[in-house]
Order: structure tokens, then sequence, then C-alpha cells
């Protein structure tokens, strides 16, 4: 007989973890938001969360293959821009490595593992509170109380102990550990500008810019199939607006870059679900990985920062959910 088990959260992780574990359990996953993905996030094609895959990805990749996905090559063609205060240089960027989008955007792997689950997905339920007594957990959200007698939470660590209440409480030494890992994307905001058509590619530009200047830090390409369009990621303290964005692509690029069709804006940031208050600065790609459990062995956290490789990245989110596999399978 199936064992009932709740997963925090419908991202990435929690779906893969969701879809090899459903042969074994029955299945709950309780999502705050109004959507699957957590930070998975495509608009019209555009990736506003995160956007590439690499070679030496392995797990990612075969997911990838296994569900029919197709990938195309990031586009590095051409010269690259360094826009400074005097002026605009270009250059030839050294060493860089050979990344990929997948077609239709990540939300596409998304969309192939939710159509491959026989679970139950209930969205707009925020856990509040979890409770274990007698080998059991109750699961209080914002709407329902749930049962389980296993669960996995998705959450990032600082959100595990900023918004769910524990009983009996968690470890001091937990706590401070959760603390001190930052959130990946959680001091992103990131923007994606369709054009009419990618003028830079016919002046032997790639596409990709960086700034110290302007309010997008850095800058690259982000066409695809249907649409050509640049991605930029702001500036921690930069003025998050439209009329920002386009007066800093006219300065760079001219008169052409006045041709807009669409901005998309996604200030990470402001996701209460995916960002505190500590995550707000930037930082560099810290080193990641929990290897906790709690209440005899049947409360686990699964994510990308809880991988020690890879985490920060969807490869990361993928080994997390493998590695689950091991202990609950």
């Amino acid at each position: 007989m199936k064992k009932d088990l709740i997963i925090i959260g419908a991202g990435l992780s929690g779906l893969y973890a969701a879809y090899l574990l459903q042969n074994k359990f029955n299945i709950t996953i309780l999502e705050a938001r109004d959507r699957i993905g957590g930070r998975v996030l495509t608009i019209n094609g555009n990736d506003l969360g995160p956007s590439w895959v690499w070679d030496d990805q392995i797990n990612i990749n075969k997911l990838i293959e296994e569900f029919g996905l197709k990938k195309f090559p990031q586009y590095t063609k051409g010269d690259a821009v360094y826009e400074t205060k005097e002026g605009i240089q270009k250059f030839v960027p050294d060493g860089l490595i050979d990344s990929y989008r997948i077609e239709g955007g990540i939300i596409s792997l998304i969309k192939s593992l939710s159509l491959r689950l026989n679970v139950n997905i209930k969205l707009q339920e925020e856990v509040k509170k979890v409770s274990y007594q007698n080998n059991h957990f109750k699961i209080e959200t914002s709407n329902n109380i749930f049962e389980s007698a296993y669960v996995i939470s998705t959450l990032p660590p600082r959100l595990v102990t900023q918004s769910l209440e524990f009983n009996p409480p968690l470890d001091s030494n937990i706590k401070k550990q959760f603390d001190s890992i930052h959130t990946w994307m959680a001091h992103s905001a990131k923007c994606i500008v369709e054009f009419e058509q990618a003028f830079w590619k016919d002046r032997n530009l790639s596409g990709f810019v960086f700034s110290n200047y302007g309010p997008l830090g850095e800058i690259q390409d982000a066409s695809t199939k249907n649409s050509s369009a640049l991605v930029g990621f702001f500036h921690e303290k930069a003025i998050i607006t439209e009329d920002e964005v386009k007066k800093q692509l006219i300065k760079i690029f001219g008169e052409v870059a006045k041709n807009v069709k669409k901005i998309y804006i996604l200030d990470w940031r402001e996701e209460r679900y995916t960002s505190t208050k500590k995550d707000r600065k930037m930082v560099n790609h810290p080193e990641y990985g929990i290897c906790e459990t709690l209440y005899d062995d049947k409360f686990y956290f699964i994510g990308t920062e809880t991988s020690f490789i890879d985490g920060g990245y969807l490869e990361g989110a993928v080994m997390s959910a493998l590695y689950i596999k091991t202990q609950l399978a």
C-alpha cells in the first residue's frame, strides 16, 4: 500500500521528485503560487527566470532528451560591447563556454514533467506550519490542513526558516545553517526587450554588453525562432523602468533601438515566494549543498540550493530530485 507524501513547492525539483517517486507514494504537491514552475517563468517564449544549460550538465540534458525537447545554442557571434563613461568600446570576449536554451523556453521542461504526473497538485496553498507527532505530519496552509507520512520541502533554505513554523521547532544549528545560504536568483532583476529585428546581428555584434553606467549591467541575445530580443540584468541599485532601459539601449546601439515591440520586467527581489531581505544583495555564485533531514528521517529538503554539485543551476535542482529518489524509492 502506498504511503502519503507531501511535496512543498511545484518548481523543477518538486515536479521532478514527484515524477521519480509517484509509483511508490500517493503524492500531493502544495504550491503557494497560482502556477507551477517556481523560479521557472516563461512569458511568450521569453525566460524571465533561468535560461541556460551547458553540455557538462549531464542530468538535465538527459531529461531534455528523454522528453524530446530541443536545444539551440546561445548566439555569441560577433563583437561584444563595453559601455564606459567615455563611450562605447567593442571587444572580442575570450574563453566563452557554449551554452544552450530550450526551444519554447524552460517552461517546456516544466510542462513536459506535469503531463507525465499522476499526482495531486494544489495551487495557492501557502504552507504555514509543519507539525510532527506519532510518526505523522500535519501540514497547515493558508486555506487547508493536510496530513502525510512523509514531507519534502523544495523551498529555498532561507524561506524555510523565515516562512515556516515547525512543531517541534527547528534545531538552532539548522536554522543558522539555512539562514546563511543565499537563494539563487533572489537578488536578480531581469528584463527581456523584443524588437522588430535583431539589428545587432547585422552590425556583427553578439548582443553581449557589459556596463557599469546603465541600469542594465549585463545584456545578451535572447532571440528565438519567433522573436528578436535582448535579455538584460539590472544593477543592484538601478532604477527599474522601461524608459531607463530604452535610454540605455539607444545609447549603446543608436536610434535603431527605439523600435521596441515589448518589454518584460521581473524583479525577483520582490517575489515573496522566492526572496527574503537577506537575499537582496547581489553576490558571486555561492557554494551550495545541504544534507539535512528532520523528524526521524521523514522530512527532507531538496532544491537547487541543496545540491553540492551545480547548486544554483537547473542541473542542481534536477540532481536534488535524483538524490531524494535514492533516499525514498
